[in-house]
This record gives C-alpha cells, structure tokens and sequence, in this order.
C-alpha cells in the first residue's frame, strides 16, 4: 500500500474515532449553548479528515485509472499480436503504433479531473490541516501541562478529557499531517505564495472570530470555549491576530523547509 494512502487511512480511523469520542462528553453549563461545534480543535479535526478522504479518493482515482491504461494496452497489444504480417504492412503499422502511443499520453478528462484533485489534496488541504494542527498542537500541550485553567473551562488540575481521545485529537492528527507532507512520495513544495498565504489564514482566523461571536451570547452566561479568551476588547482581537500570525509563520516555515529529497537546491532558494 502507498505510504501516503495509509498513513491517511490511519488518520481517517484515529481523528473520526476522536471526534466522535469527544462530542459525547459532557461540556460545563457555560459551554453547554454553543456546543461542540465551538472547538478550534474540532473544526481542525474536520479539515483533517477532508484532507484524509481527499487523499483516499484521489489514490482510488489513480489506481482505476492506471487498471484502465493497463487493460487498454493489453487489448492493443493483443490486437496486434493477432493480426496477419500482410496485415501489419497494408496498416503500416508503424505509424499507427505512435498514434496509438500518443493517444494514450495524451491527457483526458479523467485525467485533468485526476491533476485538478491531485492538486487540491496536496497544495489545499494538507496546508490548511497542516497549519490547524500545527496551531491546536502548540498552543493546546504547554497549557494542558503548565496552566490547565487557560485551555479548559472549569478544570482545575485534571482534564476531564481522557487521555486516550486527548492524543487522538491535539497529538496524533499533526504529526499524520506532518508525515504526510515530508514522508510520502507524492511530497513537495506547498505552491500557495506567502502574500496569498496570508490573506487565506487571516480569513480563516477573522471568519473563526466572528464564527464565535455569532454563536455565543456571553449575556446568558456563556463563556468562549477557551478561557484565554474570555478577555474584553481589544484584547481579545489582539490575541487573535497572535494566533493567526502564529499559524501563517508556520505555513512560512513549512514553505521553507520542504520536503528535501523532493525539491531541487535551486526551487528551495526561491523566496517570495
């Protein structure tokens, strides 16, 4: 099996298997209105498995169409085997032979269709589930371990999430994300330039904001699902902007450092 398709496989199990653990437990009376859908963690688990069925789908695309060239050529070559040496001169043979050979690398729609979601899954949403994780991971651990209080409402010094889901939903999904980028076959250069970057992560960080504003009414009780946030403004946006300038410096990071083996030294020395 392909690297890339089974380390996407055990994503799809292990982040599904997460999420759907996680919403089954009981959240606070303060978290209790907005409900699961409020969770940064929850929205990058979701990015991720699309990323994980993108890549499923597109590895099955692959082996159908490859199933089918191959069928193609053996009826061909059968074709030929068949026929006649009198046959093979009147047809000049030749000549049709290169047709055929042109033919058939030749791009079809299947196989524009095949480029277009090949490029999606690697240049779209790896990047994009790659950066979520990136930030869920490394804002969540420092707090989870050195100040609980700031991450989870109402918890004190034990999390009420076991530990088993814990690491099916802020660990194991970036480092999938991370082995499916450097370690897979099909890795290379995200193409997405750094100002176009940019302007996507902080769409996604302000649509997020706004996103809770919408969902929460703070004047019945609610509290923002992270209690770091739970500041008045401008704080609030201040932080924010911080973890959405997080985020994109770590799209710049994982632009800069490609896959190694996969990029030439003269495209790994281009900036933008």
């Amino acid at each position: 099996m392909d690297r890339s398709l089974l380390i996407n496989v055990a994503s799809l199990i292990t982040s599904s298997y997460g999420l759907i653990r996680c919403t089954h437990i009981k959240l606070p009376p303060s978290l209790a209105q907005a409900g699961q859908k409020q969770f940064l963690t929850n929205i990058s688990l979701a990015a991720t498995i699309s990323h994980n069925v993108v890549t499923i789908v597109s590895h099955v695309a692959k082996r159908i169409k490859k199933h089918r060239s191959q069928k193609k050529r053996q009826e061909k070559a059968y074709a030929r085997a068949i026929a006649s040496a009198e046959e093979l001169r009147d047809l000049k043979l030749e000549p049709n032979e290169k047709r055929l050979q042109q033919q058939d690398d030749s791009p079809d729609s299947d196989g524009c269709a095949l480029s277009l979601l090949t490029l999606i899954n690697r240049h779209v949403t790896l990047p994009l589930a790659l950066v979520l994780e990136s930030v869920v991971a490394t804002v969540y651990w420092p707090l989870r371990l050195f100040a609980i209080g700031l991450i989870l409402q109402g918890a004190k010094r034990k999390s009420p999430v076991p530990l088993h889901i814990d690491v099916s939903i802020h660990l194991l999904p970036i480092l999938y994300m991370l082995s499916d980028y450097y370690f897979t076959d099909a890795s290379e250069r995200f193409k997405i330039g750094l100002a176009q970057s940019w302007g996507i992560i902080s769409a996604v960080g302000l649509a997020y904001k706004s996103y809770l504003s919408a969902l929460i009414d703070t004047s019945t009780g609610q509290k923002y699902p992270y209690p770091f946030l739970d500041v008045p403004e401008p704080y609030k946006s201040v932080i924010f902007v911080v973890v959405t300038s997080f985020g994109w410096l770590f799209y710049v990071a994982y632009r800069a450092l490609p896959p190694r083996d996969k990029v030439s030294k003269k495209e790994r020395s281009k900036m933008d």
